[in-house]
């Protein structure tokens, strides 16, 4: 039904390029056969991939999966021809893709709104405030951030780990099991929109363990994360994508051992307490927000048509 509808309004108007975004990936063919048939440069944009193990270090396909993963491809690749290029949430992913369709390909990424960060009013806290924000994921393992936090919490008395709509009850009762809980905070239910930016300004340290064996996955929350000038500790890191995000922006560090979260976390302690633990959003994370890198895909376009 989209096909007629397309190809009529082709036929009475007129169009520089054609950008597609997968999945679902009958968009794709959709894209390559109204470019052929319209003339129009095509340009694809994959959000994620059909199969995302992949990107799993330890991933091995069995025969079964083998098979249908090169069918797939096969198919793919006559509706990805007409592309003048694809584009990615990451570089790991687009050069990985990339490979595949034996096309050029650049890494886009989401990124994060910069009007939610504008204005922004930061409030000093009481106590050293640790958060994480969010749902996680099953390939999510806490077990090194917790027992970090332990470690550091030992010491103190005047520190906060909130967990805000965390949403895996296993996980929950890893942190109960294993922190005092003095220290802390679990809020089961998930929260508005206005009151996670307003969390996530005034937080001293987020945390987020990687996805383990995975590598081009930055999570949803992380652009967010170093927009919002709070510290960022990923524990443990990914070796790849975030690991290099990080370094790149200096909004947080990597942490891969117990004795590294605790040592982190003291060091942004003692900047709590002298009240200079925020970090200034320079050129270096603002080039992430969507605006920027709209304005970074549309003079890749530009370049093609």
């Amino acid at each position: 039904a989209f096909y007629p509808f397309l190809k009529e309004y082709l036929n009475t108007s007129k169009f520089d390029g054609l950008l597609v975004t997968a999945p679902p990936n009958n968009i794709v063919k959709l894209g390559g056969k109204l470019s052929k048939e319209f003339d129009i440069p095509l340009f694809i944009d994959f959000r994620d991939f059909f199969n995302d193990q992949l990107f799993n270090n330890n991933y091995a396909f069995n025969l079964n999966a083998e098979i249908l993963y090169r069918l797939s491809i096969l198919y793919m690749k006559k509706w990805v021809k007409p592309a003048k290029f694809l584009i990615s949430v990451s570089p790991s992913y687009a050069q990985t893709i990339g490979s595949i369709f034996n096309k050029l390909a650049f890494p886009i990424t989401n990124g994060y709104e910069k009007e939610l960060f504008e204005n922004s009013v930061i409030v000093p806290n009481s106590k050293f405030t640790i958060r994480y924000i969010g749902s996680c994921y099953e390939m999510q393992d806490f077990t090194t951030v917790i027992a970090g936090l332990k470690k550091f919490t030992e010491t103190r008395s005047d520190v906060v780990i909130e967990l805000v709509a965390l949403l895996n009850d296993d996980v929950i009762e890893l942190f109960k099991k294993s922190i005092n809980p003095v220290f802390l905070k679990v809020i089961v239910n998930r929260i508005s929109r206005d009151e996670v930016i307003n969390k996530t300004l005034n937080t001293d340290v987020l945390f987020f363990p990687c996805l383990k064996g995975y590598r081009g996955i930055y999570g949803t929350k992380l652009f967010e994360f170093i927009a919002s000038g709070s510290f960022v500790l990923i524990a443990p890191g990914d070796n790849d994508v975030v690991d290099n995000l990080l370094k790149e922006t200096g909004g947080g560090s990597v942490a891969n051992s117990v004795n590294e979260v605790s040592n982190v976390l003291e060091g942004e302690y003692n900047k709590w307490l002298s009240g200079k633990n925020k970090i200034v959003v320079s050129d270096s994370i603002s080039k992430y927000s969507r605006e920027n890198t709209m304005l970074e895909l549309a003079a890749k376009i530009n370049k093609f048509l």
